[in-house]
């Protein structure tokens, strides 16, 4: 049967076929850039607003039809994509051929779409909830009732009150097996 794979390791090729790994794509960006610092965050969205902005300007540069424009002017060209990107208004820049207005039409789509997922990601890393937690430098074990128990404070960092706390741990300890091998084991405690 053509493209039948019985197998996921093929003795003959001696290769091995990777299972769950996936590509990295926009839900991956969109983790990275909630997860990143806000220097990283800026960097990136400046980063894309001035490419964006110069490879708009290498085409108005390339196409002309920019009144007022200096001839093969690229700074003039530059300062009318972003006037053109940051919806500024046009002063004496404006656009006067048909490609110059197609190509004004597409970088306000670009735009509208590039401020649309900006703001969302910044709203929606300013929105999400960071715990600030201080865990005691010591845990203490002793006994409650005669049963040895396992203490360890927490506090909260922040002014405001916890509502609806759910702890959970677990101990990760090294263990042989009877054959000799070391193991790394998680066992969950109650809490």
């Amino acid at each position: 049967m053509p493209g039948y794979r019985p197998h996921l390791f093929d003795p003959e090729r001696a290769t091995a076929v990777v299972l769950g790994r996936q590509r990295w794509g926009i839900r991956d960006a969109y983790h990275f850039f909630l997860g990143a610092p806000w220097w990283v965050d800026v960097s990136l969205i400046a980063s894309i607003f001035v490419g964006a902005n110069l490879c708009f300007a290498c085409a108005y540069a390339l196409l002309g039809g920019v009144a007022n424009a200096r001839p093969g002017s690229f700074e003039d060209a530059f300062f009318f994509s972003v006037q053109t990107m940051g919806t500024i208004g046009y002063g004496e820049m404006y656009p006067v051929s048909r490609a110059a207005n197609l190509l004004v039409t597409c970088e306000a789509l670009f735009s509208l779409v590039l401020t649309a997922l900006a703001t969302g990601l910044v709203f929606a890393k300013f929105s999400a909830v960071r715990p600030r937690v201080v865990f005691s430098r010591r845990a203490v074990i002793t006994k409650v009732d005669g049963v040895p128990t396992l203490i360890v404070r927490i506090g909260n960092e922040r002014g405001n009150y916890i509502a609806e706390v759910e702890v959970r741990m677990a101990l990760m300890r090294t263990e042989r097996t009877l054959e000799g091998r070391t193991l790394y084991r998680v066992r969950d405690f109650r809490c």
